[in-house]
């Protein structure tokens, strides 16, 4: 679709109803196209870690949410937290295919950990991981106007130094506004997800 309205001149009202889309998106997708080429037809996706017990946080952008990278996201997150004291004994994600395979699930027992999933269609079940999205989204992906996709993507690592101050400084309601790393560095659950698809 894009390619048709840049490389072609189609009306974006015309592709955008070929290829069942509103025009804003047709747009978008035309804009990220001539900007980015076929490179920027690429989906990225946020996986998002974050302890249960103190709310710390670790992220990594993907291009894809399959079993081999929900693996590698759970590897080295695990990794992660073993450095800073954490034993992950269980991890609860949602119920994405890359949850539900049997890959996930040896890689999980060869990590020693319980893996749980939520509830389907049940956000709430898993709401420190989605409350972090708010925060995410707000903090970074919509905290100002971007005039493309690699314009945001440039700005996620200057982020990543917020989840330091998210993870080191932040007080939190929820923790009796107490800081995330403020809190027992043993034996905690570790809410995982293959979490964001920023689609512009």
């Amino acid at each position: 679709m894009a390619r048709l309205i840049v490389e072609e001149g189609w009306p974006v009202a015309v592709a955008a109803k070929m290829f069942l889309v509103s025009p804003p998106t047709a747009r978008k997708w035309a804009a990220r196209y001539r900007d980015q080429g076929t490179a920027g037809m690429v989906d990225r996706y946020l996986h998002t870690v974050i302890d249960d017990h103190s709310r710390v946080a670790y992220v990594e952008m993907h291009a894809d949410e399959k079993a081999a990278t929900a693996i590698g996201v759970l590897q080295r997150a695990s990794a992660w937290f073993a450095e800073r004291g954490v034993s992950v004994e269980r991890v609860l994600s949602d119920n994405g295919s890359a949850y539900r395979s049997h890959a996930w699930r040896e890689a999980c027992a060869d990590l020693q950990i319980i893996s749980k999933r939520t509830r389907p269609y049940r956000p709430q079940t898993n709401g420190k991981i989605e409350r972090f999205h708010r925060t995410l989204a707000d903090g970074w992906a919509y905290a100002r106007f971007y005039t493309s996709e690699t314009e945001r993507r440039a700005a996620l690592p200057a982020w990543i130094h917020f989840i330091h101050f998210y993870n080191r400084h932040r007080l939190h309601t929820a923790r009796s506004a107490a800081r995330p790393s403020a809190g027992s560095t043993t034996c905690l659950d570790i809410t995982s997800r293959c979490s964001v698809s920023w689609r512009w």
